[in-house]
């Protein structure tokens, strides 16, 4: 097996991973989120792409990787959009 293809399996192995911990934090976050844009008349976007791709985690995990020269699991704790939000608000607010 190449280094190229472990490590891309490994890439997909903890892309898998931070998707899962996001999906089991997103119901809270997105309650919690929602609350915060009701009190802040501003408004949630874009919630069907909330979760980054697995194909993008997997992208960016050896991209950093590589460039940096740094183990996939240290650049892993440093991903911090794999759930992701957007807020609107109002011109006239």
């Amino acid at each position: 097996m190449s280094i190229l293809k472990f490590k891309k399996g490994k890439a997909a192995e903890i892309a898998q991973q931070l998707l899962s911990e996001a999906q089991n934090s997103e119901p809270k976050i997105t309650e919690d989120l929602h609350n915060i844009a009701a009190q802040t008349e501003t408004e949630l976007k874009g919630l069907k792409a909330k979760f980054k791709s697995e194909k993008s985690l997997i992208r960016k995990l050896t991209d950093i990787s590589e460039k940096y020269q740094i183990p996939l699991e240290k650049v892993a704790r440093k991903i911090n959009d794999t759930l992701r939000y957007t807020y609107t608000l109002n011109a006239e607010n």
